[in-house]
């Protein structure tokens, strides 16, 4: 009977550690202009998994006013990088590299994302 409830007890400390909800904007991290446009990244802190790992932030495009596009999740060695170009907002989802002794390991790009930011001011959306 121990054993029983000793696992127990360990599948409900790690599934309740493990189940976030990505859309959650309770705990705001930072929120960063894109230079030279009123457009801006908002991140926020969706789940600290503490000894499983490191924290999984949710990022947002906005421009404050017409739409916030939920972009994806993040997790401490990613970044998201955009740039605008035109009517055209371009990002990347680069896991950055790292290197230990002789072992150099470069950045890999992991997603590619590409908005029309008149068809994100047409929707209103705010996600």
């Amino acid at each position: 009977m121990p054993k029983r409830m000793f696992f127990l007890v360990l599948c409900v400390v790690f599934f309740s550690c493990t189940n976030y909800d990505k859309f959650d904007k309770t705990e705001f991290i930072t929120s960063q202009q894109l230079p030279n446009t009123q457009l801006f990244v908002e991140i926020y802190r969706v789940n600290g998994f503490g000894v499983y790992g490191g924290d999984i932030e949710s990022v947002y495009l906005t421009d404050s006013i017409k739409f916030r596009k939920y972009i994806g999740e993040k997790f401490d060695q990613q970044v998201i990088l955009f740039e605008k170009n035109g009517d055209k907002v371009n990002g990347r989802k680069i896991e950055l590299g790292y290197k230990i002794d002789d072992l150099d390991v470069p950045d890999k790009l992991i997603e590619k994302y590409e908005y029309s930011l008149g068809e994100l001011k047409k929707t209103n959306l705010f996600e």
